[in-house]
């Protein structure tokens, strides 16, 4: 108790290196925990004090850091420039998707292969999978590729449908439908479709899920 007073009077009102340095009377303490003692239940009962500050934000001073922003997207452009990590995923993509992830997809023979990408960006990971499978999709027992990506920033969707041009894939053969929801867990998206996707993609999603193990 004693040392749950101190923390509670003198860390969380002064720095840390100044309540250290402060000193207490032992029997001030005690009285004042004697004072809030319930002695029915046993339980220590202290006033507690709770504030509510709102802080209005000022739009010229701090950008819009949500997703749908564009604060976001260029700050996640310039990380991802200053990185390998991109370039290097993509050509992994390119050059490994048809062993390690189409052929652990299920065959439905007639039917497309449904891809489904949460926070797509402007695309890259995405196309480079495609890129890494589109020739073996046939022959593994799929007509073609559907995909949905959800997307809430709007320069984002728009560098997805530049870079879907530049990478020259057949839109007969791979449906693209691009959608600005914003992804909530435990619902259902109003774009999905019956049954689960065949491959579903969370390119820098996972942070904002509360339960990662689910």
């Amino acid at each position: 108790v004693e040392r749950f007073l101190m923390d509670e009077g003198g860390g969380n009102t002064y720095p840390t290196d100044v309540a250290q340095q402060m000193s207490m009377p032992r029997t001030a303490i005690q009285k004042y925990a004697e004072s809030h003692l319930d002695h029915t239940s046993g339980i220590y009962r202290f006033p507690q004090e709770v504030a509510v500050i709102t802080v209005q934000r000022d739009a010229f001073l701090l950008p819009e850091m949500q997703s749908f922003g564009p604060f976001y997207s260029e700050a996640y452009t310039l990380r991802r420039e200053a990185s390998t990590m991109q370039s290097n995923m993509m050509t992994w993509l390119r050059t490994n998707s048809e062993k390690y992830i189409l052929q652990k997809c299920a065959r439905r023979n007639g039917e497309p292969l449904r891809i489904c990408s949460i926070g797509c960006g402007d695309g890259e990971l995405d196309l480079a999978l495609i890129e890494g499978i589109v020739d073996s999709v046939r022959s593994s027992g799929f007509s073609g590729i559907e995909f949905v990506g959800l997307e809430p920033s709007p320069s984002f969707r728009e560098e997805f449908m530049e870079n879907l041009r530049k990478a020259q894939i057949s839109p007969e053969f791979c449906k693209f439908q691009l959608e600005s929801e914003v992804f909530v867990t435990h619902t259902v998206s109003e774009h999905a479709k019956d049954g689960e996707a065949d491959i579903v993609l969370l390119g820098h999603v996972m942070y904002y899920f509360e339960n990662k193990g689910e």
